[in-house]
């Protein structure tokens, strides 16, 4: 009994320490990207096209050209709904919109363009996917999190947590932790 009460008191001061230092992880939590694959009728990859990801909720955009193999990256994007255009002399501007970007997620949104003028434009409809397939990454709790689910489990105590994007709220053994 008395070593499950110093235990808990260690937890519950790990949490504090935690929770209240600056910690560079929980900085880059709301960001996600996106990247693609821009390619011609006969599935040739295009290279130099200009790739314009637009914030549907801010009206904001950032321009990205494809590189050689006709790839491009928007990285360190807001979470929200995109749309996505890609035009090349020679080309019929395509538009993709409603691409959902999560957390720590990166959509792939992948192009072929038609040939035509450039006031042209073709809409695309189909929503690209929403499993993640570039990365290997899985979304995890914060260390404080992990900590207390070890600890509840070492000792036989219950936990629970409730989250939401910017609060949180902790109970164990009887002690509450909110910010």
């Amino acid at each position: 009994m008395r070593a499950s009460w110093w235990l808990s008191l260690v937890v519950l001061l790990l949490c504090c320490l935690f929770l209240f230092s600056p910690s560079p992880s929980f900085a880059q939590v709301d960001r996600g990207g996106i990247i693609g694959l821009v390619t011609d009728p006969a599935g040739a990859r295009v290279s130099g096209a200009q790739v314009t990801v637009s914030n549907l909720a801010t009206n904001q955009s950032i321009a990205v050209t494809t590189d050689e193999k006709g790839q491009y990256a928007a990285d360190l994007l807001r979470i929200g709904t995109y749309s996505v255009t890609v035009e090349k002399p020679g080309f019929q501007r395509a538009v993709q919109s409603s691409v959902e970007v999560g957390v720590n997620q990166i959509a792939r949104v992948d192009i072929a363009l038609s040939v035509g003028s450039a006031t042209e434009s073709v809409q695309v409809t189909a929503a690209p996917p929403l499993l993640q397939t570039e990365a290997s990454s899985l979304g995890s709790l914060p260390p404080v999190c992990q900590a207390l689910m070890l600890s509840s489990l070492l000792s036989d105590t219950s936990i629970t947590a409730h989250f939401t994007l910017s609060l949180f709220q902790f109970s164990y053994d009887g002690f509450t932790i909110s910010g």
